[in-house]
């Protein structure tokens, strides 16, 4: 027979949102509360974690982030996934950020977000080899996390004019950072560094830059940047 209900150890939670803040100080907190908290109850997961360090919210969906809302969480959201740009009237409506993955879906939110005389607040998502979603800060052709593609750098630059938008932070996600060879997660790594420091010299310096995802923050201590998002560690996974 299934279970009738399931209990939830909020006691664990807290713990565990408390150690990683800890941790990566000063790095902010950013707990990812997607699918319901991992099926934990996200309204609830989010509160505790909220309550013992973290400051930010990660979700997958804009429907996540309103129901966060509509309970009356206040603290910065992050969503993940695609929003239509007719739904940019719910991102400004109920305070989101929106992840940005190509400059055609920025010019799409540009304009939106200009025919509603608003911003809307996005964080640009550079592939550096997880190969789901982003720019592509290298060429094929290199293995060399140092190569950075000049045709990336100048999108970046691009989204970062539109009018419309505020480019709060970019970010990129590992694809092996909980493996024990962290040699692909460090490859990874050293090619967002190389980019952001050629945005720097570009004049560009978002106010967040974050990589961390729950292996990372973990194993990862030089990854941790402004900003970690721990998703599983949360929910008492190694």
């Amino acid at each position: 027979m299934r279970p009738s209900h399931v209990e939830v150890d909020l006691d664990a939670i807290r713990a565990n949102v408390a150690a990683i803040a800890a941790a990566v100080a000063p790095a902010a907190v950013c707990a990812v509360v997607k699918a319901d908290g991992y099926g934990h109850g996200a309204v609830e997961v989010a509160r505790c974690a909220l309550q013992n360090g973290a400051s930010f919210l990660g979700v997958a969906r804009i429907e996540e982030g309103i129901q966060l809302r509509k309970a009356g969480i206040d603290v910065p959201i992050l969503v993940f996934g695609y929003s239509r740009p007719q739904q940019a009237e719910d991102l400004l409506k109920f305070d989101l950020t929106q992840s940005v993955y190509t400059a055609a879906f920025a010019n799409q939110l540009s304009q939106a977000a200009v025919s509603l005389a608003a911003k809307i607040k996005i964080h640009l998502k550079i592939d550096t080899g997880m190969g789901r979603l982003g720019l592509l800060p290298q060429n094929f052709q290199s293995n060399n996390p140092a190569k950075i593609n000049p045709d990336t750098i100048a999108e970046t630059l691009a989204v970062a004019d539109l009018d419309g938008l505020e480019l709060e932070g970019i970010f990129t996600h590992f694809a092996s950072a909980d493996s024990a060879d962290k040699t692909y997660a460090e490859y990874q790594l050293e090619l967002f560094l190389n980019y952001l420091k050629r945005l720097q010299k570009a004049g560009l310096e978002p106010p967040l830059r974050h990589a961390a995802n729950s292996g990372a923050v973990i194993d990862m201590p030089r990854s941790h940047l402004d900003l970690v998002r721990p998703g599983i560690a949360i929910y008492g996974l190694y």
